[in-house]
């Protein structure tokens, strides 16, 4: 059974969606840049680690001063519910609703079959069906 469940890579994200690449690694810069003045205690280290933090107050001071840009690009990254285009089987894709969902019956035919349903036992007493 363990050879049909899909398992999980266990990843849990430590930012909201709406950060980018980007972002992500402009903070993690300044997060290096911080340690890296601590344990040298260099003016330089020091410039290097206060030009990334002030970027990243920049940016938090834009999006205070205008949510809705925050917002617009929130509401740009939502999924449409649509589908991806096109669809891929083994070798083959389409683009047509009709020959994707046959795609998608193919594949959970060949995943799920009638061999692999467990019917469970109940053993209800006769008395029941009066």
């Amino acid at each position: 059974m363990k050879a049909f469940i899909p398992k999980k890579n266990g990843e849990t994200k430590s930012f909201p969606v709406w950060f980018d690449k980007n972002s992500i690694e402009l903070i993690h810069s300044k997060k290096k840049g911080h340690a890296k003045h601590k344990s040298t205690n260099s003016l330089a280290d020091y410039k290097s680690f206060r030009e990334l933090r002030n970027r990243l107050s920049k940016i938090a001071a834009d999006i205070r001063s205008d949510p809705q840009s925050l917002w617009r690009y929130i509401n740009s990254m939502k999924s449409s519910g649509k589908s991806p285009r096109p669809m891929f089987l083994g070798n083959r894709s389409s683009e047509d609703n009709g020959e994707i969902a046959s795609l998608f019956a193919e594949f959970f035919s060949e995943v799920f079959t009638s061999d692999h349903i467990v019917s469970p036992n109940f053993n209800i007493p006769e008395v029941l069906f009066c």
